[in-house]
């Protein structure tokens, strides 16, 4: 009943009539902007949003004996002669398939599977070639990034200026008497709703860049750091 609450518009002072929201004549238990954060936190159709974490390697290794995913599973517990909460991470195989049973029913520590992923990756030679390939295709990916983070930018901040250009005039109509005061309330609230989008967007996207940022720095110093080492390794 309290997501039902959470979701109904009625809350926020307007009433619908054939499929139209309209100004009603009761008081309002929340603004619009309050109930626009409310649906963001609740998520579709009133329902709590779950909660993931992101695991290391996630979705990306399968059991050799059934060919099942690998999974992590996070378990904190608290360690009572420090008295902090620790996390321990453990990878298991999920066990899916009925018609391939799977012997594997023990857990496997986060530190023990990169011991064996590191043993694996030993047994392969990366060639010197591999820098240049790796450099020349992080500056095309490089390229496209830049170009759709900036078209979806400026799209934004163009959606941006209409709407502030809106309330701008809206305001501009209240001290010169043009409109009333509860229209005024009425057209400014749903005029800042409309803001939430493009702001939503505007961090979206710079959070995006932020991350583009890290992968293109973490993939360089990854393809520099083989080159050294294969050069260091060659016998002069």
């Amino acid at each position: 009943m309290i997501y039902a609450i959470f979701t109904n518009r009625f809350y926020t002072g307007y009433i619908k009539h054939n499929n139209e929201w309209y100004e009603g004549h009761h008081n309002a238990m929340i603004t619009p902007e309050e109930f626009e954060y409310a649906q963001k936190l609740l998520g579709a159709k009133g329902k709590p949003r779950r909660t993931a974490r992101n695991f290391a390697y996630g979705n990306l290794i399968r059991c050799g004996v059934c060919n099942c995913q690998i999974v992590a599973k996070g378990t904190t517990k608290l360690i009572k002669r420090t008295g902090e909460l620790k996390t321990y991470v453990h990878y298991y195989c999920t066990r899916k398939s009925l018609a391939r049973p799977c012997s594997q029913i023990k857990y496997t520590t986060v530190g023990q599977l990169e011991k064996d992923i590191d043993a694996e990756l030993a047994k392969y030679t990366i060639i010197p070639e591999f820098r240049d390939m790796a450099l020349k295709i992080l500056r095309r990916n490089h390229k496209s990034e830049v170009h759709d983070r900036t078209t979806m930018y400026e799209s934004q901040q163009s959606t941006r200026k209409q709407i502030q250009k809106q309330l701008d005039k809206l305001t501009d109509q209240l001290t010169r008497s043009v409109v009333e005061e509860t229209e005024y309330m009425r057209q400014r609230d749903a005029l800042k709703a409309q803001l939430a989008n493009p702001d939503d967007g505007l961090r979206s996207t710079e959070k995006r860049a932020e991350d583009w940022l890290e992968l293109t720095e973490k993939v360089f110093d990854f393809a520099t750091l083989v080159f050294a080492s294969m050069r260091r390794a060659t016998p002069r």
